[in-house]
């Protein structure tokens, strides 16, 4: 219901969730970053393009070095590379669900 009252308040919320569901009805417009965060995903293939080589930061994606800094690093590190990472936040994660679950202090539980 929430959303709803958000979208009628504001009707491009619309559109960005229209977008976020299928870029490619827009691919030159409001889709373009989405749709180019796939093809530099897709190019890294299983391997990745080697560290630095990616070529979607320099002309395709404009701010590669934000919201797409996951986009650049598959296609630099490839499949493997990405699994790995998301490995890291799964293990980071759970480090830090741990040290919650085990500690003494209630003021640092955080729950």
């Amino acid at each position: 219901m929430v959303v709803v009252l958000a979208i009628a308040k504001a009707p491009y919320r619309l559109n960005r969730v229209l977008i976020w569901l299928n870029p490619w009805v827009d691919p030159q417009g409001n889709g373009y970053q989405a749709v180019q965060s796939f093809v530099s995903i897709g190019s890294g293939g299983w391997f990745g393009t080697s560290f630095g080589m990616g070529t979607g930061k320099f002309f395709f994606l404009p701010e590669a070095h934000t919201d797409f800094a996951f986009a650049i690093f598959c296609q630099e590190w490839g499949f493997f590379g990405a699994l790995g990472l998301i490995a890291l936040f799964i293990l980071l994660a759970m480090a830090i669900y741990r040290i919650g679950q085990n500690t003494t202090d209630r003021a640092g539980f955080f729950w």
